[in-house]
């Protein structure tokens, strides 16, 4: 349960919310990960799914291209923020 607190900007209420979305990472209120993680896995498994059918028609470098350009950014962005959020705050 999130504590009820007033925040005003300009004399308007922002709205207290459970998570959001900021610059494509999920942000819950707790700084747990799981809606993010969910989020990414679900991306990451379509793409999965693409590459095991093409397995068989495009070569090892070719899927491995694929895989630094469909998988891997999903990988590497906000993880620095994600892997270790008690430093970014403090």
């Amino acid at each position: 349960m999130l504590p009820d607190i007033d925040i005003l900007i300009n004399n308007q209420k922002i709205d207290t919310v459970n998570q959001t979305k900021f610059l494509g990472v999920i942000v819950q209120h707790n700084l747990k990960w799981h809606s993010h993680i969910h989020f990414i896995q679900s991306k990451i498994a379509k793409t999965i799914g693409v590459m095991n059918k093409a397995k068989n028609i495009l070569s090892t470098s070719h899927l491995n291209l694929l895989y630094q350009s469909l998988i891997e950014p999903y990988l590497n962005y906000g993880c620095i923020i994600w892997a270790n959020p008690e430093k970014v705050l403090s």
